[in-house]
């Protein structure tokens, strides 16, 4: 379960990148701006990275979003899974040792919406 946060609030998309992303913030604010463009009225707030004390084999991805179901809730729930497809893929390129992400999509009570393992590159654009 995501830690709580007062800044978290129906009007927000809360990112929290953990472990080893490689890329950095520049591709975690890619995410943002995809979640931005599909929710335009909503503030995409994103935590700084929390790298951890010590090596990590994954990479982590935490999620929390405003809706549990409807359109909007699986739209988003698509983008951050192809986002870590496609960060996946790009890595790939350079690092034939691209560790795993693993991603937690919560809703605004902190129940689990969807975790995934994402190890294979998006072959799709």
């Amino acid at each position: 379960m995501p830690k709580s946060d007062p800044a978290h609030s129906p009007d927000k998309i809360l990112v929290r990148p953990g472990g080893v992303l490689v890329g950095g913030e520049q591709d975690i604010d890619s995410l943002a701006v995809e979640l931005s463009r599909l929710a335009p009225d909503l503030e995409v707030l994103i935590e700084p990275v929390d790298r951890g004390r010590s090596f990590a084999f994954l990479a982590v991805l935490n999620v929390v979003l405003p809706w549990v179901e409807g359109y909007l809730a699986a739209r988003a729930i698509d983008t951050v899974l192809h986002w870590a497809r496609r960060h996946i893929r790009s890595e790939h390129v350079h690092d034939q040792n691209v560790r795993p992400i693993d991603v937690t999509i919560y809703g605004p009570n902190g129940e689990v919406l969807r975790k995934v393992r994402v190890t294979a590159p998006d072959t799709t654009s």
